[in-house]
């Protein structure tokens, strides 16, 4: 009695056009759901917030540009009932929030004053979501041709040219795999763009919609989010021109939203997760039903690369990434990169084409490199080399000032003791998949080809290119490109086993990636656990000696030298690593009490680790810890 009672409350506060006190009293319901875990209450919920945002997307007395943004959270509150009612078993309910969904297109439509007579909605969204299906299950199939031609791991490449050679085809059928994957997806988002262009009418001037983070490395999968950018033409960034991007933005947002696959806190929905006020108690609600795959990246400040940009915080103000290629090269000044973030100049430094104009992505990249070399070796030097004379006296040239090589080192801070890689001491401990695995070789390769001149955008690229600049030996780049490749194999079998983004991985024996394991049925598992211990023991082997140089690196003393000796402690290193002490931690990891034992005791004995005793040591307790 009394939630109906609180529900009558809110739906007249609704009437009345109150909707800050109507979306507050059904937020207060939706967290009573919550702690009671009463998933028809929860659904309730979130199809009343869903009407509260429709009904003010309706009224006139609010700008258009607030009225379509908060249809977007319309739609997402009412997908995410959808899945509830799912969860609830209560799937009579699904064609009555299938109108409303339908409902939210119309009416966005009708605000934005398009004329248009489009396809129907519904037939549309169908249409989407088997093109997202079938990304899937083909990337599916072609990554276990991969598995079915995979090497066993097992032998050091370093001392057998066959074992090389196996492991260079399987990392390049990995490699072509991932950009066979960022090549779908870019032509389902051309067609998703091409809907709503039929919807409102052809763009006011030349544009491009321009891939940034994974997608621009061709390290996406089909479960990533999107962040992306729109680039228009110079002297045409009018109020006009950044209308029509941003009613587009908010329309493929709407179509995105529809696949079923945006969680809810990545709409940062005020009453739900509030990330403006800096209040923490206003950001609670946890999206547990929800499958999270392929959605725009989240709105929250730190995130939001979408045109649409980052709303106001108290530090920040509002910045949109609908921009000329010159306003958008600007970030990557100096002065610039400071007051936005460096993260956001990182990720605008990298982009791909994937609809509108190639020639204003060509021009904005060339405009990117310029102000990076600028920044990087001052305006009279070369790329590699300092010419004799020049003057290094400029703030720009100064190592100490670059974010480039700060980014470099910025990776060892995954470094959990010194000379111990990230995490191997979480002795017996899931993976995130993510962040232990993919993110620290992908994204030291990427800084630090900036800092020494490989421009390219993927990993596999790049590394070809310090080899190419000779900063890294021919050892070295096999041996990066398969840590790389395994990285990103790991993280797509984790995302293929649930469905969805999932991270969290063991090393049991548990379970095993089948070839006819069904997408649409398989179970949600919250943790996934591989069987094959070798691909990630031989990830490890190349990614320990990378960071232990890169901590050398860095203890270097002088940041001004940081290039010289990184290229010198580089020039004869092959970044493969099986000794004693690199197996027994690997093997400690996987809680191989026994082996890491044996390995450890050996390694104690070794030459060459006569000064690690102390580390031997603290390992070998952890045995008995428990």
């Amino acid at each position: 009695m009394l939630n109906a009672a609180v529900f009558s409350t809110a739906d007249e506060q609704l009437i009345r056009g109150n909707y800050v006190e109507a979306e507050d009293s059904y937020a207060k319901l939706l967290r009573d759901a919550v702690q009671e875990k009463n998933l028809p209450l929860w659904a309730d919920c979130l199809q009343s917030l869903g009407d509260v945002y429709m009904e003010k997307a309706q009224d006139k007395q609010f700008q258009i540009r607030e009225r379509v943004n908060d249809l977007t959270k319309a739609v997402a509150l009412y997908n995410a009932a959808v899945a509830m009612v799912r969860q609830a078993d209560e799937t009579d309910r699904i064609q009555v929030l299938s109108h409303r969904i339908q409902r939210v297109e119309k009416v966005f439509l009708k605000c934005v004053g398009s004329k248009a007579t489009t396809r129907p909605s519904s037939k549309l969204q169908q249409h989407n979501k088997s093109q997202l299906k079938w990304m899937r299950e083909t990337a599916f199939q072609r990554l276990m041709e991969c598995e079915r031609d995979c090497c066993n791991f097992d032998e050091n490449p370093m001392e057998n040219a066959d074992v090389m050679t196996k492991e260079y085809k399987w990392a390049l059928k990995v490699h072509q795999l991932y950009k066979e994957i960022a090549d779908n997806i870019k032509e389902f988002i051309r067609g998703l763009v091409n809907e709503c262009i039929e919807a409102l009418g052809q763009p006011p001037c030349e544009y491009a919609v321009i891939g940034l983070g994974s997608l621009a490395r061709e390290e996406t999968t089909p479960f990533s989010d999107f962040e992306f950018a729109i680039l228009v033409e110079e002297g045409k960034d009018t109020a006009r021109v950044k209308g029509y991007f941003r009613n587009l933005t908010n329309l493929l947002h709407i179509k995105v939203i529809n696949l079923g696959e945006t969680i809810l806190p990545a709409m940062s929905i005020r009453s739900l997760n509030d990330r403006v006020s800096g209040d923490v108690e206003r950001d609670w609600y946890y999206d547990s039903v929800t499958p999270r795959g392929f959605a725009f990246d989240g709105a929250m400040p730190w995130a939001s690369k979408t045109p649409l940009g980052r709303a106001a915080t108290k530090d920040k103000p509002a910045l949109e990434l609908i921009l000329t290629p010159s306003q958008m090269a600007a970030i990557q000044e100096e002065d610039r990169a400071v007051k936005e973030g460096y993260h956001l100049a990182d990720v605008l430094a990298k982009v791909t084409h994937v609809v509108g104009s190639l020639a204003l992505v060509e021009e904005y990249q060339k405009m990117v490199r310029d102000t990076i070399l600028s920044s990087i070796y001052g305006k009279n030097l070369h790329l590699t080399t300092v010419e004799e004379g020049a003057s290094t006296s400029s703030k720009d040239v100064e190592v100490e000032q670059n974010r480039h090589w700060k980014a470099l080192m910025s990776g060892l801070k995954m470094t959990t003791q010194e000379g111990i890689y990230l995490g191997l001491l979480k002795v017996g401990h899931s993976y995130e998949v993510k962040k232990e695995i993919y993110r620290f070789p992908t994204t030291i390769i990427s800084t630090l080809g900036i800092c020494c001149g490989a421009f390219e955008n993927s990993s596999w690229d790049i590394v070809g290119g310090l080899r190419r600049n000779d900063v890294i030996t021919e050892s070295a780049a096999h041996n990066l490109k398969i840590a790389v490749c395994l990285a990103l194999a790991l993280r797509l079998r984790r995302y293929m086993a649930s469905g969805a983004q999932r991270d969290a991985m063991t090393v049991t024996h548990s379970f095993v990636l089948l070839a006819d394991v069904d997408l649409d049925t398989s179970d949600l598992l919250s943790t996934f656990n591989l069987e094959n211990t070798n691909t990630l023991a031989r990830f490890y082997h190349t990614a320990l000696p990378l960071q232990i140089v890169l901590s050398k690196v860095r203890k270097s003393g002088d940041p001004n030298v940081m290039k010289s000796n990184l290229i010198e402690l580089l020039e004869d290193q092959s970044l493969y690593d099986d000794t004693n002490l690199t197996r027994g931690l690997i093997h400690l990891r996987f809680g191989q009490y026994e082996e890491a034992e044996a390995a450890l005791r050996q390694a104690v004995e070794d030459e060459d680790h006569a000064d690690d005793v102390a580390v031997h040591s603290y390992v070998l307790s952890l045995r008995y810890q428990d």
